[in-house]
Parts: structure tokens; sequence; C-alpha cells
């Protein structure tokens, strides 16, 4: 077994975790192949608070999918919450999902905590190491363009509280582009023109957008 050096850390071990079994030893191969050793999170996961705890415990890294609660009762949250979490107490963690598109919405409200998703497909050796070695960068302060925070006005075009979404330009980002949000994720939006967040301006695109509310 190696050691991946990385701005915060040292890793060795790296926690899988996915309610699929087969999920997981498709993950681990990778980790292998960088000379890694996977931990293979079999057991159901406690509260969020508790596993947090428990991961840092056992692994100094993480791969996790979003959805964890296909298969059973494997977890009482989804993978974006669980990588955001880590992601807060300083642990790099790669979300890895091919949900991507279909839960941009429960993604999206983690996502400023979430430095690198990626398609399992494009999980091999090199992309755990780089995508790893961002995440470390990150919580050393060290942001990609497209992931470096900026405070921006933002202009509210509708809300449609019937379907729970409100439409949004970003005009520092793109001012012709609309953004559709969850309403539940724009705080004080109801009679609003205009509203203020940290955004990840030099996002290439709509989906990679994260929004730290100013709230007022």
């Amino acid at each position: 077994m190696t050691s991946l050096q990385l701005a915060t850390r040292a890793v060795e071990r790296v926690l899988i975790v996915d309610d699929d079994k087969g999920v997981r030893q498709s993950f681990s191969y990778p980790v292998e192949e960088l000379g890694l050793l996977p931990i293979d999170q079999e057991e159901p996961l406690p509260s969020l608070t508790t596993f947090l705890d428990d991961a840092q415990s056992k692994s100094d890294a993480a791969i996790c999918d979003h959805r964890l609660r296909v298969a059973g009762h494997y977890a009482p949250f989804n993978g974006a919450e669980l990588v955001a979490g880590l992601y807060r107490v300083g642990f790099p963690a790669l979300l890895c999902t091919r949900w991507h598109q279909a839960g941009v919405g429960d993604i999206r409200r983690f996502r400023r905590y979430i430095p690198v998703l990626l398609n399992p497909s494009d999980l091999d050796p090199e992309t755990l190491r780089v995508g790893l070695e961002v995440c470390s960068n990150e919580l050393a302060g060290s942001f990609q363009p497209h992931r470096r925070p900026w405070r921006t006005q933002i202009r509210v075009e509708d809300i449609d509280e019937e379907a729970g979404f409100v439409g949004v330009i970003i005009p520092a980002w793109n001012p012709t582009e609309g953004v559709r949000l969850q309403l539940a994720d724009v705080p004080g939006v109801q009679g609003k023109e205009f509203l203020y967040a940290q955004v990840n301006l030099g996002a290439e695109r709509q989906e990679e957008l994260y929004f730290e509310w100013e709230v007022s």
C-alpha cells in the first residue's frame, strides 16, 4: 500500500460509500490501482453527525454515490449531503454518480461543498488522484477558476409557487441565460427583485453553479 500526499493530508485509506455492493466493488478497483486501500462501507449508515466522525476514524478520503437509499435502508441522507458534510470538517471526498442531471436540484443545494462530481464511467486511477488533489487544494483555500466564489447580484425573473421553482438571471455570469432553482433553496425571495449571493461565476455550465445566499 502506498500513500497519496495531498495539500491537507496523506491518503492511504479510501472509504467507499454506496448502497449497492457491486458499485462499491467497481469503485474499489481504481483505488487499488492507485496503490491505496479501499474501505468497504457495507453496514448501513447511522446519523450524518455520527457517520462523519466514523468516516474520519477509519479512512483518509471517500468516494460516495448520490443515491444511497435505492436498495433499502442504507442511509438516512443522500450522497451530496454526506460529501458536503465531509467537506465542512476538512475531509476530501468525491461525489461519483450517474444521477447528476436528474438530481441537479438536490445536488445544487450542497454544490458549494462538493469540489468534484464524477460520472462512474469516468472514475479511474488518474481522475481519482486528480479529484482528491482538487478537493484537498480547495480545503486549503486554493480554488480552481470555475469553483471560486464571488459576491454578485442576482435578478429574480419569476416565481412559480405551485411548481416550487424560481427563475433567476445572474448578469455577471450570463446576462441572458435563465437559471431555474428550487424555491425552497432561495431564502427571502418573496417580493424581491434582486438578491445577493456568493456564486462561482467561472462555472462553464449552469449545473455547476452554486449559491450561498445573503439573507437580509
